[in-house]
């Protein structure tokens, strides 16, 4: 359950929009008559979202989210009034509003709305804080780090498994699987990973999968890959270990990769007697 600030200089409306939101059981809502107020509290940082109203005496709805903006940061604020004019409606979203809901209108419809725009403001910003947080846990790791979906689409890459494969991080995320590192045989089908001639026998999708369905682990696990790196074929031996991972009840695939090409063109090299 979330809770909920509202905010509006209205006691009825404030009663009411408080009984509807709360009814659906995903909000505890607390009910303010003044922004100014709230301001002069400690309480703010201690709310998932905010709801405001726009037309308020000493503070309208707009001054009240440029202070939280400057004071508190990117808390959820969505702007909840009886002016529907679009210029309020611009400065509300350009002031860094995540939504406007405008009163009026058939009450549960008019509820539901707002109640739905809350917990859409909610869950974004609690997207954007696991995606801040795994890029922190992925930068301070000392090998190349992949998050991949139920798919095997990657969706988040370490800065350090670009370097390894001379690519962007954004040119890694969205592509499947070892196409996102740049495996040849992802070349040979538009569709990329997985559909290639060889993809069924290749050990490091075979193993994925297996993660996926099972829930399984690998460890330590030696591939070898031909890569296109800088636009030229090398082959690669790389060290994979993947953990099962759930993400906002979503199944996901933590890789973390190592190049161990020298090393293993070493051991080839010398071969222990």
């Amino acid at each position: 359950m979330y809770t909920l600030l509202y905010v509006d200089d209205e006691p009825d409306i404030l009663d009411i929009t408080k009984i509807f939101l709360e009814d659906g059981g995903n909000f505890r809502v607390d009910t303010c008559d003044s922004a100014k107020k709230m301001l002069d509290s400690s309480t703010i940082p201690t709310y998932d979202a905010i709801i405001t109203d726009y037309q308020m005496p000493e503070m309208n709805g707009i001054q009240f989210l440029k202070e939280i903006r400057k004071q508190y940061g990117d808390i959820p604020v969505i702007i909840y009034t009886g002016k529907g004019r679009e210029e309020i409606v611009i400065e509300a979203l350009n002031n860094g509003a995540d939504f406007y809901v405008q009163k009026g209108g058939e009450p549960s419809a008019q509820y539901a709305e707002l109640g739905h725009k809350t917990l859409q403001a909610i869950l974004r910003k609690k997207a954007e804080q696991s995606v801040d947080n795994l890029n922190k846990i992925f930068s301070a790791l000392p090998v190349g780090v992949l998050l991949l979906n139920e798919d095997t689409v990657i969706t988040h890459a370490s800065r350090f498994i670009a370097g390894m494969v001379l690519r962007e991080p954004a040119d890694v995320i969205g592509n499947r699987g070892g196409g996102g590192l740049g495996c040849v045989n992802s070349e040979e089908d538009p569709r990329g990973c997985g559909y290639a001639t060889m993809c069924p026998t290749c050990p490091l999708r075979k193993g994925l999968e297996q993660v996926i369905a099972t829930g399984s682990s690998i460890r330590d696990a030696m591939i070898e890959l031909t890569l296109r790196i800088d636009g030229k074929l090398c082959p690669c031996w790389l060290r994979v270990n993947a953990e099962p991972v759930s993400i906002d009840k979503a199944r996901f695939v933590v890789v973390a990769i190592d190049d161990v090409t020298n090393l293993k063109k070493s051991q080839m090299a010398h071969p222990a007697s």
